[in-house]
Order: structure tokens, then C-alpha cells, then sequence
């Protein structure tokens, strides 16, 4: 975590909203929290047995919790899901539209998937 760490300290400043999703990889929020940053939580919905994103809240949360940075993880961790190129796509077009930058970290785990999918 020692790069998310300094990342999070070259682009936001202590007092500063930080959002993740929910449920997430803990050492996201112990990593917010001993910066002196402020997490929001994005809950994850449940469809068809799988976490989805909640785009809307998302957005309202951008909109209205002046948020600095998002940290994303994919696929996502604790649960495994892989996130689709449009979901991804989606994510960053409103991270361009809020002027908010993404850190991205990848699970170190194979997953086995039957449809493709893009890895960032």
C-alpha cells in the first residue's frame, strides 16, 4: 500500500474526501484513514447474485461530497468480480466529467472468466 499512500498524499490534502466501494479491500480504508483523509462509501447493489456498481449514487456523491480521489479496484476485492469494459468505461467518463482521478489497483489473484475482459 505504500504507493497508494503516496499517492494519496501528492493528490489530495489531510481533511479530504477519498471514496471507495463497499464492501472493500480493508487496507483502503486503514490507508485513508492514517493519511488524514476523510473515506465515502459507495455501497456495492446486489443483481443476479453479483456486485454491481451503483452509478447513480456514485455520481450524487461526486456531485455533492467534494471528492478528491476514487480508489478502484479490479477485479473487485473481497468479492472477485470482474468488473465489464463498460462498467470501467463508465466509471472513468465520470471521473473525467468530476475532474476526479482514479487509483487504480489490480487483485494479484487469477481469476478464471468465460467472457473476455479488459484489465487496467
Amino acid at each position: 500500500m505504500p504507493a497508494i499512500s503516496n499517492l494519496i498524499q501528492i493528490l489530495s490534502k489531510e481533511g479530504e474526501n477519498i471514496l471507495i466501494t463497499t464492501p472493500s479491500y480493508k487496507p483502503f480504508y486503514n490507508t485513508i484513514v492514517c493519511n488524514g483523509r476523510t473515506p465515502v462509501f459507495s455501497p456495492l447493489k446486489i443483481e443476479d447474485d453479483q456486485y454491481v456498481l451503483d452509478f447513480d449514487d456514485i455520481e450524487k456523491i461526486f456531485r455533492n461530497e467534494n471528492i478528491k480521489i476514487l480508489i478502484f479496484c479490479n477485479p473487485h476485492n473481497p468479492s472477485g468480480r470482474v468488473w465489464k469494459e463498460w462498467e470501467l468505461k463508465k466509471i472513468a467518463d465520470l471521473c473525467k466529467a468530476y475532474g476526479i482521478p482514479i487509483i487504480q489497483m489490480k487483485s494479484i489473484k487469477t481469476y478464471a472468466v468465460k467472457e473476455p475482459h479488459i484489465f487496467h
